[in-house]
Formats: C-alpha cells, sequence, structure tokens
C-alpha cells in the first residue's frame, strides 16, 4: 500500500492506497470494473478510485474574477482546496491501472491474486483457483488458451472458459452453471487470467515462444510434450495431467537442452 499524506492550514490526512494490482479489494475490483465497462476516461477513472478508496467527496469552484479553478476534496470533515494540477498528481497513484500502447491507454489488469476465489451462480457457490494459477494442471491451462481467443464472440465461450477453472465443491461446474454467476465477477476473474498468463509468460519465455497467438504457442508446447515423451501416449498425458508450474519448468527445461545442441 501507499501513504497518501495531505496537509492544508486547518487539516491533515494520511491514507493507505492500493500501490498495485494486488491490493485492490474485490470491491474496489468491481467499481473499477463497472467504470471500465461504461467507458470512463483513464484520467477520471483514477480520479474515482482515488476519492472511492479515501472516501472523499470533490466539488469544483470556478472563481470567474480570477478566472481560476479549484476543487474542495471533503474527507469526512477534513477539506483541502486543491487545484486541477494538484488533483491529477494526487490521482496519479493509480497509474499503475494503464498501458500504453501506440498512443492508446487501456486497463492493464496485472491480478495474479484471485479476487473471487469463491463465489455465486445463483444459490450454489463455486471455488476457483489459487494465486498465480499454481493449482491448476498443464491442460487446463492449455484449455484457458485456447478458449480465451473466443471469449469475445458470446458468453457461451466465456462461461465454458471459466467452467475449466472453477468447480463446485464435489463436482465441476459446468458452463450452464456459470452463466448464473455476475456479469461483473466473470470480468474479474478474467482480469485474474489475465495478469497470471502474464506472470507465467515473464516465468517460461522460452515456452511461449511463437506468433503470440494462443494457437500456435499451444501448438508448439505440444510438440515439445511429444518430443519428451518420445511418442508414448501414457507419457504424454503424465505431462498434460502434471500441475502447470511443474510442466512448464519441464518444457522450458527441456527446450533450453534443445537449443545446446542446435548451437
Amino acid at each position: 500500500m501507499k501513504t497518501l499524506k495531505l496537509i492544508s492550514d486547518n487539516a491533515e490526512l494520511i491514507a493507505s492506497v492500493p500501490s498495485d494490482w494486488n491490493e485492490l479489494s474485490s470491491v474496489q475490483i468491481v467499481y473499477l470494473i463497472r467504470m471500465v465497462e461504461n467507458k470512463v476516461t483513464a484520467e477520471e477513472v483514477k480520479l474515482k478510485m482515488l476519492l472511492y478508496c479515501i472516501d472523499a467527496h470533490i466539488r469544483k469552484y470556478d472563481n470567474k474574477k480570477s478566472n481560476n479553478t479549484l476543487y474542495l476534496l471533503k474527507v469526512s470533515k477534513k477539506e483541502f482546496w486543491l487545484t486541477a494540477e494538484e488533483l491529477a498528481s494526487i490521482a496519479a497513484v493509480f497509474n499503475f491501472l494503464f498501458k500504453e500502447k501506440d498512443g492508446e491507454i487501456s486497463i492493464n489488469p496485472l491480478l495474479t491474486i484471485n479476487p473471487f476465489p469463491s463465489t455465486q451462480c445463483g444459490c450454489i457457490t463455486v471455488y476457483g483457483p489459487a494465486e498465480g494459477l499454481t493449482d491448476i494442471t498443464y491442460q487446463q491451462f492449455s484449455d484457458l488458451m485456447i478458449w480465451s481467443t473466443r471469449i469475445g464472440e458470446s458468453d457461451m465461450y466465456l462461461n465454458k472458459f471459466i467452467s475449466i477453472i472453477y468447480k463446485r465443491k464435489t463436482a465441476a461446474a459446468t458452463p450452464e452453471l456459470i452463466a448464473k454467476m455476475s456479469p461483473t465477477v466473470k470480468t474479474a476473474i478474467l482480469w485474474f487470467y489475465y495478469g497470471c498468463l502474464q506472470l507465467i509468460q515473464a516465468k517460461f519465455p522460452l515456452v511461449f515462444s511463437g506468433d503470440g497467438s494462443s494457437g500456435d504457442i499451444v501448438d508448439g508446447q505440444m510438440r515439445t510434450i511429444d518430443a519428451l515423451a518420445e511418442g508414448k501416449l501414457a507419457d504424454k498425458e503424465k505431462v498434460k495431467s502434471a500441475l502447470l508450474y511443474d510442466a512448464l519448468y519441464t518444457i522450458q527445461c527441456a527446450i533450453e537442452k534443445a537449443n545446446k545442441v542446435k548451437q
């Protein structure tokens, strides 16, 4: 967490605000998702997140005589007069929410801690994966990568995607059951996957070489698994059913070994 300190002639405020994605609460993530879905601008998102996290309100005052604009920030009974520049500078603590590429600013979810380890689908509770997807299998991860390419086409594909890693206490969660999950929670789970994917790609860069498409990457990994198993179906299934990080470590080591032989 980051400490925010504001001082005026009559008041002082010391507050803690999130400094990265994993410090956001599930409630704050839901608030953020709703703003993104409503196409709120990045600068406005940062300001609203600031106000939301410190439980503050703001009013704009235009001084026509001096042609100046000031903002009154109120936190409980404390008041702080700020210029637009000062307000933007404070709200910049939430710059970590975004990335800029080719002049375009977009949300950059780097969640690796699941904000919804359990959630409701109607009256049924379902349970999701651990931090960093450490408790899923390589096969599940491969399925996630493949289905993630289609989630923009239909809610049906998003439900299938989530059903791969969410389950009931004693049984699998079907896509039909996941369809009853809150759409906002579904987006949070998708953001969690994107954050974990970036983490995993950074840990195992050789495994994720290719043209960047999920199909190409999975195909390359399957070829490596086939080489590791020397074509034996039982051994291939053993790799695919292994925990994700164990399998990726094995594949990465095999690629490194192959690269040394080529050299």
